[in-house]
């Protein structure tokens, strides 16, 4: 109900901005492109180092992809530099090596055959500005493990730092998040989570020549996290006073519950400033960009306000000093997933509560208040055997006056979407 409640607000203010103040208009949204275009990405192209862990596995087939990529049109590529199972492409001082992968997963059909000792991170960077790309280092934040490999053993640093792990919350009960989730968050409260993550950024960062830096994964892990006492004694410091009855309190109709949503949110941006000031020390013209779901109204349960900060969602949920958690002005720019099957909002009947990408992106310029530009971003996946709407919606998003950016090289390769995404990249949109 509470969601609910939220949503529908969200919804309706959204449908009567978008149709009363003529938001949809083409030519007003087209005013962030030149930004989009000003050495940010405006036709890009993520790399997920899991999906891709063997076309990444040497310098041949790295050249091999690199190439389609160029010729595709893109002008960006977004390299997940971090797996979240917490596992880098590159020889690090800090994180295990992705070819731990290959040892522990050796002989399922989860297995990677990563080399020892290889550092894809150079070669892709390499390549690319060889090629005249800008490349992104796509950063996983709150992820360090995984059990995709098998139960029977798990990767990831969480599980050396047990204490680090996500406490959920789910029927009644508190639980690690390793017990249901396939990859596990840590709890973005602890200080040595956030001392390990920055220094791994920092060392990034200062050890490769990025373009940019794109944080995903930036949150908690979902809207019944993080219930560990850490959380709690954390929570419990900046209200002043202690719980009664824990986690009721905060997480259902509890008398705390909009300080609880205002706190998490905090935690959140109050990180992302550090995650900042350290990327922009190591390496000052680096871009800082995150990647968030691009509808508002369903990731502010994960501690992310990535609105403007001059925003205000009129809501029971949110306190009055909400606003003052949105992340919007931070970033050079930001991507936004328009994960969703229906395109445009005739599609859904006009109906507000049917999420759309025409939808989320009017709905994203109107609560960022185009502080900063945005790139839309496509899962492939969603357009399996369907490049004529996979072309549709890459229009749409170009029309609206974003960049865009299509998740990801693994599902373009499998489908050989080259040539619907060459057109898309080159049709005139009006």
């Amino acid at each position: 109900m509470r969601q609910s409640i939220f949503r529908a607000i969200i919804v309706a203010a959204v449908a009567c901005k978008v149709l009363c103040a003529g938001w949809t208009q083409a030519e007003e949204m087209k005013k962030s492109l030149a930004a989009v275009g000003n050495g940010l990405p405006a036709k890009a192209i993520w790399i997920d180092a899991y999906a891709n862990c063997q076309r990444l596995s040497n310098h041949e087939n790295i050249e091999s992809f690199m190439t389609r990529v160029k010729a595709s049109g893109a002008d960006t590529v977004v390299l997940s530099v971090k797996d979240v199972s917490g596992l880098v492409l590159y020889p690090s001082r800090i994180a295990p090596h992705m070819s731990l992968w290959s040892e522990l997963a050796r002989g399922t059909p989860q297995a990677c055959n990563f080399p020892a000792g290889f550092d894809a991170v150079k070669d892709v960077l390499e390549t690319g500005h060889r090629f005249g790309l800008k490349v992104y280092a796509g950063f996983p934040v709150f992820t360090e493990g995984t059990l995709r490999a098998g139960a029977d053993y798990r990767i990831g640093p969480v599980f050396l730092h047990p204490d680090w792990e996500t406490v959920i919350y789910r029927s009644g009960k508190m639980q690690k998040i390793s017990s249901s989730y396939p990859f596990v968050f840590v709890n973005p409260v602890i200080k040595e989570v956030q001392d390990y993550e920055l220094s791994l950024l920092r060392e990034i960062v200062e050890k490769y020549a990025f373009d940019g830096l794109c944080l995903d994964y930036c949150r908690f892990a979902d809207f019944n996290a993080d219930f560990s006492q850490a959380s709690r004694q954390a929570f419990e410091q900046y209200i002043g006073c202690r719980v009664a009855v824990w986690p009721d309190d905060v997480f259902g109709g509890g008398i705390w519950r909009t300080k609880w949503l205002k706190w998490r949110s905090q935690v959140i941006r109050d990180f992302v400033e550090k995650a900042k000031a350290t990327a922009t020390k190591a390496r000052p013209k680096c871009a800082f960009s995150a990647y968030y779901g691009g509808w508002y109204r369903h990731h502010w349960g994960m501690g992310v306000n990535w609105a403007s900060n001059e925003f205000k969602p009129t809501s029971s949920l949110a306190s009055s000093d909400y606003h003052q958690t949105g992340m919007a002005e931070i970033y050079d720019c930001m991507m936004l997933g328009y994960y969703f099957g229906r395109i445009t909002r005739k599609e859904a009947n006009d109906n507000p509560n049917r999420p759309t990408v025409e939808g989320a992106i009017d709905m994203a310029y109107w609560v960022t208040q185009k502080k900063t530009p945005l790139i839309g971003g496509l899962y492939m996946l969603m357009y399996k055997n369907r490049p004529e709407r996979l072309k549709q919606a890459i229009k749409l998003i170009r029309s609206k006056g974003q960049g865009v950016m299509l998740f990801d090289l693994y599902w373009i390769e499998r489908y050989n979407y080259w040539d619907a995404i060459r057109d898309a990249w080159t049709d005139k949109v009006k």
